[in-house]
């Protein structure tokens, strides 16, 4: 479940991400509008989010991609516990809500795997 909605959003990150957006008019981007995009830019927005996922306690890294109101983020801790690597994951969903006001969908994983293929999309 995870890797099929990992690849569908990987698709349409790719898609919405091309600068020429016109060339693509049958795909539509949820959340953002292009007054929304000329605030912050996604770029800017998966730099934030980092920053904040990067301040919680047993986190190592993390790697972000933010497109329109979809945010993946891969996080690669130490810790093995699924009650710590829960609350990491649910303090991330938390955090990147708060601070980024166009985040409203947000998938937070630690597969060794997914985070691997977050980092080669970047």
């Amino acid at each position: 479940m995870e890797k099929v909605f990992f690849i569908s959003f990987a698709l349409i990150m790719f898609f919405t991400s091309c600068t020429n957006k016109e060339n693509y008019t049958n795909i539509i981007t949820t959340g953002r509008s292009a007054e929304d995009e000329y605030e912050m830019s996604d770029i800017e927005r998966e730099k934030n989010i980092k920053n904040i996922i990067c301040n919680i306690d047993g986190v190592n890294n993390a790697w972000v991609i933010a497109a329109g109101d979809n945010v993946v983020i891969g996080i690669e801790t130490d810790l093995k516990e699924s009650e710590d690597i829960n609350r990491i994951k649910n303090f991330s969903v938390i955090e990147t809500k708060e601070n980024d006001k166009w985040a409203n969908n947000v998938a937070v994983t630690t597969n060794v795997k997914i985070v691997e293929m977050i980092k080669d999309i970047q």
